[in-house]
């Protein structure tokens, strides 16, 4: 892949991340890659298209990424944002105003990184001890205005346990993310996990659950804060 071609194929997942619509040349023309003519632009969307990084959805005329796309993206393209002043209190006022039980903290904690996240999180205290939380936030993106698409995400829903089950024992204290193939709660979305640490010997599962098109290093970036506050 060509430096243009990587910069359009980057500014294409940009764009879609934010606006989750079809996109054209002229968006990426006007937006992006200002250097490049929309011809060019155009012609490289076509040869995107034929390597499976993006298609064309119905009979829009703009394109979308493919998960292969998002693999590359995840691969090639995360940068390292610092997580926003405000989130970051948010977060430690959660720790700061809490005074009962350790399980009872990651709740919360869960419930503040899914208000911020806008996703449904999720947290594993044990392989068979699950907890889950921003579901509705899920359902409220564009995405799940299909009902397949609705469908498919409650079924993966009803067998989270048993997902959970079998994640447990693979996560390391690094993020990981997973997408396809990869990713044990199905190919219609995108995932984050990782293991805290709470105190010395206190370990579980932390994770983040969305839609695809996921701002996938600012999820990084909200959950290594978390972790880092529990391990403290």
């Amino acid at each position: 892949m060509t430096e243009r071609t990587q910069r359009l194929l980057r500014a294409i997942i940009t764009e879609y991340i934010q606006n989750p619509h079809p996109i054209g040349s002229h968006v990426i023309v006007e937006k992006y890659l200002k250097d490049v003519s929309s011809a060019t632009i155009r012609n490289d969307m076509a040869r995107l298209e034929e390597q499976g990084f993006i298609e064309q959805p119905h009979t829009s005329a703009g394109r979308v990424p493919t998960i292969k796309a998002y693999e590359y993206y995840v691969a090639n393209f995360l940068s390292q944002p610092e997580l926003d002043k405000a989130e970051q209190q948010k977060l430690r006022r959660v720790l700061a105003q809490h005074h009962g039980e350790a399980a009872q903290l990651i709740r919360e904690l869960a419930k503040a990184v899914a208000d911020v996240s806008l996703s449904a999180v999720f947290v594993g205290f044990s392989p068979r001890d699950a907890y889950y939380t921003g579901l509705s936030n899920l359902f409220r993106q564009p995405e799940f205005s299909e009902i397949d698409l609705v469908q498919n995400f409650s079924e993966i829903v009803d067998h989270l346990d048993e997902v959970m089950e079998d994640l447990f024992p693979r996560v390391t204290d690094r993020v990981e993310i997973l997408l396809g193939k990869h990713n044990p709660f199905g190919t219609t979305c995108g995932a984050l996990v990782t293991k805290y640490t709470l105190g010395k010997n206190q370990n579980g599962m932390f994770g983040i659950l969305g839609p695809i098109r996921m701002p996938y290093d600012r999820h990084r970036a909200l959950l290594e804060y978390t972790c880092s506050l529990l391990h403290k």
